[in-house]
């Protein structure tokens, strides 16, 4: 009998504004943790705060961080990303508290490190006797701010040049690589066509399986070439955030509220086989009152999911030459009120995706050696 692993994969988990009697309360989640302790797989999510005692925080941003006590509140989930843009929000000491604190629960991590090579290190997780690989990337547009440096600590930017060189590195030492992209557009439902180009690429290099977030919105599932592409999955735990910034020398209290887009996720099952991936179910998950997440049906989603899935698919087949010549994520740069910020040259794309209107407004945004 041929051996396999499974993997659910989670959304993104913000502890920030939480308190410790906020789980107890919900009902649906302690059901949902008892669920998740008796799974028979491996389980992975992206932990989008800093869990720390520390009160120095980078008040220039949102920042997300937690009692590092409310890591025991969690359900189970094996595996953490630690690529985003919030793990810094209490500098390099606050990610470093995260990383000791998960690592003393034996919680395997990965995408965060004390150099640029510690944070392309990845992770390896092996069930049924299938070696499962992890690597963590963090886009320019989600925030460079906390770019690792071959002398300085922080996250691993995504970068052609690194997915051509560790994918196939990795690949000789496990069965499946799984790569974990913080990328996209916050809000958008749909990938940007460069994130879809760079998740053809990482298959193309041995990845099995991709696996997104940052947008706070769910987003589509693709088949590429025997591999499976989540583009976001959601925020599995999260709430509103109430946080400080620095205005002109001040502590300003400000207060971020969610939609309801942002109140949904999928938890996404991986099945693998030695040489195979494939999608073996796919949860629905909504934030309750207490914002942690119950399990629904996946029709009871704000978002159509089906529609989703159908839209990236015909633009994929509509524009796959198109897509051929984009050569890693396309951003500029732009300023505003005194300060720069990162962005995607090329928007994401719409429920009609594929018309040839929208082609050519993207084809003329691209760079003259970029366009068909």
């Amino acid at each position: 009998m041929q051996r396999s692993a499974t993997l659910l994969a989670l959304g993104d988990i913000n502890l920030s504004g939480f308190a410790q009697e906020q789980f107890e309360q919900s009902m649906a989640y302690n059901a949902l943790v008892r669920q998740l302790a008796a799974y028979d797989g491996v389980t992975l999510a992206n932990l989008e705060c800093a869990l720390t005692t520390s009160t120095n925080l980078n008040l220039t941003k949102i920042t997300l961080h937690a009692n590092p006590e409310l890591l025991q509140e969690l359900p189970r989930i094996d595996v953490f990303s630690l690529a985003n843009n919030h793990i810094c929000d209490a500098w390099n000491e606050g990610a470093d508290d995260t990383v000791q604190l998960l690592t003393q629960n034996g919680k395997i991590h990965f995408g965060y490190g004390r150099d640029l090579a510690t944070a392309r290190k990845p992770a390896i997780a092996e069930k049924n006797g299938i070696r499962l690989g992890f690597l963590g990337y963090s886009c320019l547009s989600t925030n460079g701010h906390n770019y690792a440096t071959t002398v300085g600590s922080g996250v691993c930017p995504i970068a052609l040049e690194y997915l051509q060189t560790d994918i196939p590195l990795l690949k000789n030492h496990v069965d499946h690589v799984i790569v974990v992209l913080h990328w996209g557009v916050e809000e958008a439902h749909y990938p940007t066509p460069d994130q879809i180009a760079v998740a053809h690429r990482a298959i193309d290099l041995g990845a099995s399986a991709i696996i997104g977030n940052h947008p706070h919105a769910i987003q589509g599932i693709e088949h590429y070439k025997g591999g499976v592409i989540c583009y976001s999955l959601g925020n599995f735990i999260f709430s509103d955030v109430d946080y400080e910034f620095l205005s002109q020398g001040n502590r300003v209290r400000l207060e971020g509220r969610m939609s309801i887009a942002n109140k949904e996720s999928i938890g996404v099952e991986f099945a693998f086989e030695k040489d195979t991936v494939s999608l073996r179910s796919i949860k629905a998950f909504k934030l309750d009152d207490y914002f942690l997440p119950n399990e629904v049906p996946v029709d009871r989603l704000h978002v159509n999911f089906s529609k989703l899935n159908a839209s990236v698919e015909a633009y994929v087949n509509e524009n796959s030459g198109y897509l051929g010549q984009i050569n890693g994520p396309q951003i500029v740069t732009r300023f505003s009120n005194g300060k720069s910020g990162n962005y995607y040259l090329l928007k994401p794309i719409k429920a009609d995706p594929a018309s040839a209107r929208l082609k050519a407004v993207l084809t003329r945004l691209l760079p003259k050696s970029l366009r068909s």
